[in-house]
């Protein structure tokens, strides 16, 4: 059985991507606390 791994590309942009929702999420939460 063969796995072909994904492209670094592909899961470098993935990975970055990922840090800015979660930067943006974070951002959010931390707007809304501020708030209450």
């Amino acid at each position: 059985m063969e796995v072909n791994p994904y492209p670094v590309e592909v899961t470098e942009r993935f990975r970055d991507h990922f840090k800015e929702i979660y930067e943006f999420l974070k951002a959010n939460s931390y707007q809304s606390s501020q708030k209450l």
